[in-house]
This record gives structure tokens, C-alpha cells and sequence, in this order.
């Protein structure tokens, strides 16, 4: 994956100084190559060397003075030299600017993969910035008084002297509680997420974010037997598999002995000697006598199902115990790795899987995830598809695989219904949905941690108090198809692809997600609703299609969360006695950086026998404020 960053300054020259001091600080990982461009603007990227192609990439210039910064994996490649007739040696930066020169700003519906992409064209002073279809590749930007910056990690935008590092609190209590919040925005008031296919155009007029793909609604695929939609899902799962394999000599594949996780490793499995690559396969798992009650690891032993079904149990590596980290590292490593708190579980639940597969000289490792939100989806309100055919006997009676209730079908006809009266009417039920989920979720802004009068301010009046933020959806679905859209790209699919890729580069690997391949993605949402789901079967078609790679026993289970996320601790004692708590306390006090805490009710719980969870966001906040400079 790598990194990208850089800066332009309209109206004045950058420093050559601070520049330098930039680059130490994004190269936190120790990247294997390094490289950067200066001239009125600055672009810089640092590399992790997974493929030969990737060793290979550079910033590429034009002599028209058009520059590009690219850190990709292109999945389309060869179908992209044919439309440009280029030989093969070129890299993806030099296709990059050649489809720019000749597409303009259209460039970026060619591309098909995980991504992020700048291009400086000099001779009309006009930067643009894109990150890929699903958001696989984090990439943030800062544009205030003429000064703009960016980078794959906050921290490259953040030490930049210019920047207002101010504290966004509404977004902080809103993604710590669960909760919808704004697409683009971060933990820093002034510091934006460029959303997933988007671009951003900059010039000394202003910016301008502009949408350039989603998925087709509209687009319908009709075969005339089941084994031909299996035969069609099969291809494009196939080849999301193998484009995320090429050119690497072993990939690992993170098995939970869930259907999504062991639908990829099986996959996979089944490539590798086509490819000529190797998979290792990597698991949180429980030893296959485990004693204790089964059904709450049930979901992990199946993984041994799978090992037995392939033969791969000489290319497994079982994570069984929790790595011994003080608390302080734990709130350390997050901090450095996502500059800021994960929009997921996934950087120190993943830890010790990303230790092993470093262990293991890995550098790719394939995740399931965001299965479940679209290419497995459970569909259970199957019956917004009938609301769109007009069917609304079969919307209220017709049965089919789901756990959704006579009570679920209401609510959702009466929200699909007003939406498609009024666009007016819609944005109410959507503020009254959200209403219903904050009043569901305790709003973190209520914390007892928190000290009432720091934000006893006119700037951060009623930031305490719950606001009603819809979802950032496109719109409160009507369909089927609309409600696999919303999902699939909501905010939690690439903030938590981000984290991950964080975190990832402390190990110098990277995670590659099948299941978020634009054309597999399509196909799943263009297909009938009855190849998804049956009344005897959820997840149909790829129960279908993994019919000749997966045994019965996943292939085919039901249950959903029957598994653990980390192995198991060794004891209830487990991490009681750490001090680093205390430690990390008294630092955060000395340096004054965590004015928003109530200090008396934090060293009370602290000097408790409790675990020091409970205070794990703030202290992840103090630790960006004593270390990233963070404005509270």
C-alpha cells in the first residue's frame, strides 16, 4: 500500500525545513523506498514493495508539466493497455498519465482497483486528487486560506505548521457512540476525508469534490437457468480472488471458518497453482480439542473444517494466545498507526493476526471483509423488492429466508413509501430513523470521563448533547438494491478498510478485500432478488457457488456470531496488574493534554481493580494531543 502526502501553498513558497520534517514524520514505518517532487507544489510518496510492479512505480512527469503521484494496485491493467495501445513495461503511474492526457478528468472512471491519486498539471495551476470506488486506500486533505495539504495519514497533514488541528467534538462523540456522522468528516474540524469514487479538483479559485462512479441501480443481468448466474458469480469471484494474488509469492488469508473468510481462503487455495502463489492461511483459533463451551467458539473450530476439506494444515498458522502489551502500547499503537480512534475493532483486535503474518514474511494478507454487507448479504428486508415491483401482497406475506418481522416490513413501507412522495418528506423520516437509533445507543457525550466545563464554551455549546445526523446513505432505500448500496458503501466499510490499512503499515503488509471488486459487486446487485435469497436459503447464490470449494458444514451454516475475534485470555487475572496505566496517566497530566477529562473520576477508576477500557477513546485522544500536537 504505501503512503502518499504533500502540500501547495498558492501564495507562497514551501520551506525546505519543515518539508524535511514532514517526511520524518510520515516515515514512521521505515518505508522501503521513498521519493518526492518539489517544485511550487510538493508531492511525496513512501513505498511498501508487495509486487514487482509496485517496486517499480515512481512519480511520473510530462514535459506539458503534468505530474502524477500514484499508489495503486490496478485490477484492469491489460484492459487498460489495449485502449492505449502501451507495451507492457509501462508502469501504472505512466498509464495514469497517459489516460489523463487523453481523457482529461474522465480519467478516473478507467480505473478499476484500490487506489489513491494525485495529479499536478502546471500549466493551468490545477491539482486533482482521487481515491478509489470502495475507499480501500485512505486519503485526507486540508485546504484553508490558500494553503492545501494532503496525505494517506493525518499526521502528514497535521504537522504542517499552517494547519488548524482543532478538534471536530460533534464527529469524535458521534463515531465513538456508533453513529451516523458527516461522509468527509474527521476528528479535525478543518481536515477532510476525500470520499470514496471521488475527486477533488483545486485551483487558486477553490475546490470543487465531484462524484465520478457508484453502482448501477438500473443495470439488470437475466439468465435463463441458476447454473448460469452461478457460472457468472463464479467468474467475477474468481477473478477478484486472482487479481489480489497476482505477482505475489504467498499470500495470507485471514480464516475465521465464517462463509466470507473461508469462501476467499478456498478460492484461493484453488488458484495458487495457477498463478504460481502460495496461501497460508491465518486464524484466531482455539485448539481442536478445546474443552470449554463450544458453542461460543463454534464459528473458529469450523476453521478446522475447512483445514481438513483442503489439506492445508502445513499452511496454517494458528494465533492461540494474546500478546502481553502494557495499556500504554496498546493506546500508543493506535494513536501512531490511525492518527486518531479506528473507525473499527479491527487495529488491535487484528494485532496479534498481523504479528504472525509478519512472522511469516507475509506482505498480503486477503480479508473477508465487506462481505456480508453485499456479495453475502443475508437480505433480509428482501421485501423492498417487492415495494419496487409494485407487489405489495408478496411485500406484507410472501416468507423467505430472513429473521425480519411482520414489524420490520411495516416501518420499512412506511419509510420507502413517504420517500417516494416527497424528496422533503424523505429527509424527515430519515432525521426521525436517526432519532431512533441515538435514543437506542448511549450518546458519548454523556461520559462520566468527561470534564462538563471544558466545553461550557460558545464554541462548543451543545456538543454534550446528541444531534440527529441521517446516516450517510443515498437516500432511504426503495428497493433492494438501493438498501445493498447504502450498506455496502456507508462510512463504516472504508473508515475500517482504513484503519486496517493503518495499521498494516507497522507490520509492512497490506490487506487486499475481494469482496469490495467493483464488477462482482455490480453483477451481485444487478442480479434477481431470488438468486440472493429463497425461503429456504440466504446467502443463495454464494452458498451455490462455493457448492465445489467449501464442505457442507460452513457452506451451508446458519449461525452468524457464534465465534471469538481474538483468542481467549488465560485467565480472568489476565492484564489486572499492568501499571503502564498509571504511567500513561501521570505523562498525559504533566503535559497538560487532556484538559476534556474530568481528572478526579479518571484516577478514581484507574486506582480501581478495573480494566482501563472504559477509557480507551480518551485516552487515544490525549495521546494524539501530547504527541500529534492535537487542538483541545
Amino acid at each position: 500500500m504505501g503512503a502518499i502526502f504533500g502540500a501547495w501553498h498558492q501564495e507562497h513558497d514551501l520551506e525546505k525545513e519543515v518539508i524535511e520534517e514532514i517526511q520524518r514524520i510520515s516515515s514512521w514505518w521505515s518505508p522501503d523506498r521513498s521519493e518526492h517532487y518539489h517544485s511550487e507544489i510538493f508531492l511525496a510518496a513512501d513505498r511498501l514493495h508487495t509486487a514487482s510492479k509496485i517496486a517499480s512505480e515512481k512519480i511520473v512527469h510530462h514535459p506539458s508539466g503534468v505530474h502524477v503521484l500514484f499508489d495503486a494496485r490496478l485490477d484492469n491493467r491489460d484492459e487498460i493497455l489495449t485502449k492505449l495501445q502501451q507495451a507492457r513495461t509501462a508502469t501504472n503511474s505512466e498509464l495514469v498519465l497517459e489516460l489523463y492526457l487523453r481523457f482529461g478528468e474522465k480519467c478516473f472512471k478507467h480505473l478499476i482497483g484500490a487506489f489513491t491519486l494525485v495529479i499536478w498539471d502546471e500549466r493551468n495551476r490545477q491539482l486533482l486528487l482521487a481515491r478509489d470506488q470502495m475507499g480501500v486506500r485512505p486519503l485526507s486533505y486540508y485546504y484553508r486560506d490558500g494553503f492545501f495539504a494532503f496525505g494517506s495519514q493525518r499526521k502528514s497533514i497535521a504537522a504542517w505548521p499552517q494547519v488548524d488541528k482543532s478538534a471536530d467534538w460533534r464527529h469524535i462523540f458521534q463515531s465513538i457512540s456508533g453513529l451516523g456522522f458527516s461522509r468527509d468528516s474527521t476528528s479535525h474540524t478543518h481536515i477532510h476525508y476525500l470520499p470514496p469514487a471521488h475527486y477533488l479538483k483545486v485551483n487558486p479559485d477553490g475546490a470543487r469534490l465531484q462524484r465520478y462512479w457508484q453502482l448501477d441501480l438500473d443495470a439488470r443481468v437475466h439468465h435463463r437457468s441458476d447454473g448460469a448466474y452461478v457460472e457468472e458469480f463464479q467468474h467475477h469471484f474468481g477473478n477478484a480472488v486472482a487479481c489480489r494474488m497476482e505477482e505475489c509469492d504467498v499470500v495470507g488469508s485471514h480464516l475465521s471458518g465464517g462463509l466470507d473468510s473461508s469462501g476467499i481462503t478456498a478460492y484461493a487455495h484453488h488458484l495458487s497453482k495457477q498463478v504460481n502463489t502460495g496461501v497460508k492461511a491465518l486464524s484466531y483459533n482455539v485448539a481442536r480439542d478445546y474443552d470449554g463451551d463450544k458453542k461460543k467458539v463454534e464459528e473458529n473450530l469450523r476453521a478446522y473444517d475447512l483445514l481438513d476439506y483442503l489439506d492445508m494444515h502445513t499452511d496454517f498458522v494458528n494465533v492461540k494466545t494474546l500478546i502481553d502489551r502494557p495499556f500504554q502500547q496498546v493506546i500508543a499503537h493506535e494513536a501512531q498507526c490511525c492518527d486518531g480512534i479506528s473507525q473499527s475493532n479491527n487495529v488491535n483486535t487484528e494485532y496479534e493476526i498481523q504479528s504472525a503474518a509478519a512472522a511469516s514474511g507475509l506482505k498480503v494478507v486477503l480479508s473477508g471483509f465487506p462481505g456480508d454487507e453485499l456479495v453475502t448479504s443475508f437480505c433480509r428486508p428482501f421485501y423492498l423488492e417487492y415495494f419496487d415491483r409494485g407487489a405489495y401482497f408478496n411485500y406484507f406475506f410472501k416468507k423467505m429466508k430472513s429473521r425480519h418481522t411482520w414489524k420490520h416490513r411495516v416501518r420499512a413501507f412506511t419509510g420507502a413509501a413517504v420517500s417516494r412522495i416527497s424528496e422533503d418528506w424523505a429527509e424527515l423520516v430519515a432525521l426521525r430513523y436517526a432519532k431512533w437509533r441515538h435514543d437506542k445507543r448511549k450518546y458519548m457525550g454523556e461520559s462520566p470521563f468527561l470534564n462538563k466545563d471544558y466545553f461550557d464554551t460558545p464554541e462548543l455549546q451543545g456538543v454534550l448533547q446528541p444531534e440527529y445526523l441521517p446516516m450517510a446513505h443515498l437516500g432511504f432505500p426503495t428497493s433492494l438494491r438501493a438498501y445493498q448500496r447504502n450498506h455496502v458503501c456507508r462510512p463504516h466499510s472504508h473508515r475500517r478498510m482504513e484503519s486496517e490499512q493503518l495499521a498494516g503499515l507497522h507490520w509492512k503488509m497490506e490487506y487486499r478485500y475481494p469482496m469490495t471488486d467493483i464488477r462482482l459487486l455490480q453483477y451481485m446487485i444487478s442480479i434477481p432478488m431470488e438468486q440472493k435469497i429463497s425461503p429456504d436459503m440466504s446467502r443463495r447464490i454464494y452458498r451455490l457457488g462455493m457448492k465445489d470449494y467449501l464442505p457442507d458444514s460452513i457452506r451451508l451454516r446458519d449461525l452468524k456470531t457464534a465465534g471469538s475475534l481474538k483468542p481467549l485470555p488465560p485467565n480472568k487475572e489476565f492484564r489486572q496488574g499492568d501499571k503502564s496505566k498509571l504511567a500513561l496517566w501521570n505523562r498525559f497530566k504533566k503535559a497538560e493534554c487532556a484538559p476534556f477529562l474530568d481528572h478526579e473520576m479518571v484516577e478514581k477508576w484507574l486506582n480501581s481493580k478495573r480494566l482501563p477500557y472504559q477509557l480507551y477513546p480518551w485516552m487515544i485522544l490525549a495521546q494524539l494531543s501530547d504527541t500529534n500536537k492535537m487542538t483541545f
